[in-house]
C-alpha cells in the first residue's frame, strides 16, 4: 500500500472512487435529484481533470495493486471561513472506499496530510463536515479536530448545515515525546 500524489492519469479511477464513496455516504440522506445534480457537477470527467490540473488543489491517494482505496483533496488556498490562522490548508474531500473503511487507511492518509502541511509551514487544517455525518465528526474529533463554526452548504436544491472543524498543526520544533 502506498500514499502518493494523484496525477492526471488517475482521473478516471479517481472519478469512479469519488462517485462510489460519495454516493455510499450520502444517498440514504438525500433525494435522488439532489444526488444526481451534485455528482454530475462535481464528479464529471471534465471537472475531475480541471481539479487535478489546478495548482491550488493537491490530491493524495492510497493505492494497492493499482487499486485506489482512498483519497483526500486539499485546497492550498482555502475559501474564507473565518479561520484564525496565518497559513491554513483545507481538506475539501476525504473518502475511503466501502471495502477498505475502518482499517486505519484514513488515519494514514490524514497523517500524510499533516506531514505535507507541516513541511510547507501550514498552521491549521480546516474542513467542513455535514452536521448529520456523526461518524465522520466522531473520527475527526478523535484526531483532535475542533468544531469552530458552521457554514451553509448547497447540495442540489437543499441547503445544509456543515460544521467547520480545525486541526492545529504543532511545528516539529514544539512537539514533545
Amino acid at each position: 500500500m502506498i500514499i502518493r500524489q494523484a496525477v492526471i492519469t488517475d482521473a478516471e479511477k479517481l472519478r469512479e472512487l469519488s462517485i462510489s464513496t460519495f454516493c455510499n455516504a450520502y444517498e440514504k440522506f438525500n433525494t435522488e435529484t439532489d444526488m444526481k445534480m451534485y455528482v454530475e457537477k462535481n464528479f464529471s470527467p471534465e471537472n475531475i481533470h480541471l481539479e487535478l490540473s489546478d495548482p491550488v488543489n493537491v490530491f493524495f491517494v492510497v493505492e494497492e495493486n493499482k487499486e485506489l482505496m482512498a483519497y483526500l483533496k486539499l485546497a492550498l488556498f482555502p475559501k474564507e471561513n473565518n479561520v484564525n490562522a496565518e497559513k491554513p490548508i483545507e481538506i475539501l474531500r476525504f473518502y475511503t472506499s466501502v471495502g477498505h473503511a475502518g482499517k486505519g487507511i484514513g488515519k494514514l492518509l490524514f497523517d500524510h496530510c499533516v506531514s505535507f502541511a507541516t513541511e510547507r509551514g501550514y498552521d491549521k487544517i480546516q474542513l467542513g463536515v455535514w452536521q448529520k455525518n456523526e461518524g465522520a465528526i466522531a473520527v475527526y474529533k478523535k484526531w483532535n479536530f475542533k468544531i469552530t463554526g458552521s457554514v451553509k452548504f448547497i447540495f442540489g436544491t437543499d441547503v445544509q448545515d456543515d460544521f467547520i472543524m480545525e486541526y492545529e498543526i504543532v511545528p516539529w520544533s514544539l512537539r514533545t515525546g
